[in-house]
This record gives C-alpha cells, structure tokens and sequence, in this order.
C-alpha cells in the first residue's frame, strides 16, 4: 500500500514538473508572439506617420503652387490695368494735340 501512494505521488510530481515545463514553453511562445506583434504593430505606426507626412508635404506643395498661380494671375491683370490706362492717356494726349500724330511726322 505503501508502495503504491508512493509511487502515485512520483508520478504527480512528474505529471506537474511536464506541465510547469509545458507552460513555459507556452508563456516563452506568447513574449515571442507579444514582441512580433509589437514590432510589427510599431513598424505600421511609423509607416501611417510617414504617410501623414507625405501628404502634408503634398498639401503644402499644392497650396504654394496655388497660390503661386494667384500671385501671377493677380501680377497680370495689374499689368493689364496699367497698359489700358496707358492707352487711355495716349488717347487723351491725341486729342489735345488735335488728332492722331504720324511717326514719320514726328521725326
């Protein structure tokens, strides 16, 4: 009898040293997979950032273009402006001279 819950209680032993084992081999797995899963979790962080930063720097692009084009639109119609009133004055002059004056005449 004896005997028997001696080697009964061996076998338990041996039963809880397999399974201790077991589960460290377990928890080992689940560090690997937890430190994988954060790398990978870390690497698509910095890949939304760069894309962010991408975008931005799109976004600026863009705005520093249009607002290029605007500049320029406004410099031209500035520039439309002051020859119409050039023209107008050129007019005015014709007329107090009496007419339009020939080139040839001029000289």
């Amino acid at each position: 009898m004896f005997s028997i819950w001696v080697r009964r209680l061996s076998s338990d032993e041996e039963n809880k040293k397999k399974r201790e084992k077991e589960e460290g081999i377990d928890q080992e797995r689940d560090s690997i997979r937890n430190k994988i899963s954060e790398k990978e979790e870390e690497e698509e962080k910095k890949k939304r950032k760069r894309r962010r930063k991408k975008r931005k720097k799109k976004k600026k692009k863009k705005k520093k273009k249009k607002k290029k084009k605007k500049k320029k639109k406004k410099k031209k119609k500035k520039k439309k402006k002051k020859k119409k009133k050039k023209k107008k004055k050129k007019k005015k002059r014709e007329k107090e001279r009496g007419g339009r004056i020939l080139r040839e005449e001029k000289a």
